[in-house]
């Protein structure tokens, strides 16, 4: 039960990691193609 809560906190944080780099390099494919 003591891991459930850090390995939540990871997975979490490994997403959020995931979905920001994401939406930087979608950021940077728009400008290249508007701009």
């Amino acid at each position: 039960m003591k891991a459930n809560w850090l390995e939540y906190a990871l997975l979490t944080g490994f997403a959020i990691f995931m979905f920001m780099l994401i939406l930087t390099i979608l950021g940077g494919l728009l400008e290249v193609f508007i701009g």
